[in-house]
């Protein structure tokens, strides 16, 4: 729960570490992953570039955000566990054939949607060329990628965080969109390079802020289980933590009820302790270097490049999820000279 918390930290991080405890870590940690987006509310000019967790936190509501983001976490695995059957229906084939189609779909939707379609389609591509570069000359960079490119960034360019309203727990459930969010999770799952964040921005889009983080995270739990179907039936699993760990095991639907019990019990401390911190921004800066400094020591040159590419979005007045080029164009390029 406390990893999830962490501003920029990605599961692939653990990795290095052992894999016996890894999809109970790393499952528990999405019903708390809404936080770090909440704490990363960048200053008031830039205001039009919040996410719907950030508004809430502006409003003194992230415990709220904290209850209904964990609550579609939870519907999400429970239709994942009544529709995991549909995989089955999935042809190998046809599947192959739809994935650059799909891929740019994606990609122009989010584009299409931009505030600033000019410079996010000047960063999409440029993050795609350093992706592609990067991708080539480093073994493993993309954890320390995309912890200086979101994490640090965002907790460089972000502005205090204001007092937050503390109450008692509160179940809040959506079923339609957590049911949105569900299938939308089953999507990320069959396509390489789509993350929750580029879909999360695209759902938020039709369901609006107020209903978004129930869908994303539906989605977000979705998407990381129906990953290990992913992997049983094509042999891709999407993750390197879902590759690592092969097979959820059948215990999961427990795990989701204990993660989200769990959560729902802690989110009025979250609010509270985020009230007596000075600036937690400055811890959760530090606790990124320290994981990477003792997992990725190899591709820690990237954490500087990486670094400043993050601060693009949030100086020049673009979305961030268009940053993710680094990983979508090159997996694009892949499947364009692979026919």
């Amino acid at each position: 729960m406390l990893l999830g918390a962490l501003p920029g930290f990605h599961p692939n991080l653990l990795i290095p570490f052992g894999k016996e405890w890894l999809f109970e870590v790393v499952f528990a940690s999405i019903f708390s992953s809404i936080i770090p987006a909440t704490l990363l509310i960048p200053s008031p000019e830039l205001s039009a570039l919040l996410l719907p967790g950030q508004e809430a936190a502006k409003r003194g509501e992230l415990q709220r955000a904290i209850e209904e983001f964990s609550g579609g976490a939870l519907l999400g695995t429970a239709i994942y566990a009544v529709t995991r059957w549909a995989y089955g229906l999935v042809p190998a084939g046809a599947l192959r054939a739809a994935t650059l189609p799909f891929l740019i779909l994606t990609a122009a939707l989010l584009l299409g949607r931009s505030k600033n379609r000019p410079l996010a389609l000047l960063f999409f591509l440029l993050s795609g060329a350093y992706g592609a570069f990067i991708l080539g000359k480093w073994e493993d960079p993309l954890g320390v990628h995309f912890a200086s490119m979101f994490g640090l960034a965002g907790l460089y360019s972000a502005a205090p965080i204001p007092k937050q309203r503390v109450g008692r727990p509160r179940v809040v459930m959506s079923f339609p969109e957590a049911f949105a969010g569900t299938m939308g999770g089953l999507l990320i799952s069959l396509f390489p390079a789509i993350t929750p964040a580029q879909a999360y921005v695209v759902l938020v889009s039709f369901f609006g802020a107020a209903r978004g983080l129930a869908a994303a995270g539906a989605m977000a739990s979705s998407s990381f289980l129906f990953s290990f179907e992913s992997y049983a039936r094509f042999g891709k699993g999407r993750m390197a933590t879902v590759e690592a760990i092969r097979a959820a095991p059948p215990d999961f639907m427990v795990q989701a009820v204990a993660a989200y019990a769990t959560t729902l019990l802690l989110a009025r401390y979250v609010a509270a302790a985020i009230n007596r911190i000075p600036d937690v921004r400055r811890l959760s800066f530090a606790a990124i270097i320290i994981v990477m400094v003792a997992a990725y020591r190899d591709a820690l040159p990237l954490a500087v490049p990486s670094f400043l590419l993050g601060l693009a979005p949030y100086y020049l007045g673009f979305e961030r999820v268009h940053l993710m080029g680094s990983l979508l164009v090159p997996t694009m390029a892949w499947y364009l000279s692979n026919g």
